[in-house]
């Protein structure tokens, strides 16, 4: 499995599962600063900044946003 860059501590650290009791969900978890996100993968889509596909749309509690695993761009949900 392959890390990507954490949204919340900006390293090289963010790794994922597949969340087994709920279809369509991925798990995100940082092993540096333990944030957790869980990625509807119904929205992925591609990026306004670096034009890939690499879009995905994340839940962290109370907090929802729009973060692209290519370019780190993040945007808070309301803005797409």
């Amino acid at each position: 499995m392959s890390e990507q860059i954490c949204p919340n501590c900006n390293q090289m650290a963010f790794t994922w599962s597949i969340d087994e009791d709920i279809s369509g969900f991925t798990l995100w978890y940082c092993s540096l600063c333990s944030f957790k996100a869980q990625e509807d993968e119904s929205k992925e889509c591609q990026c306004d900044s670096c034009g890939d596909k690499s879009l995905m749309y994340l839940k962290a509690g109370e907090s929802n946003f729009w973060f692209c695993t290519t370019c780190q761009n993040k945007m808070v949900a309301e803005t797409r």
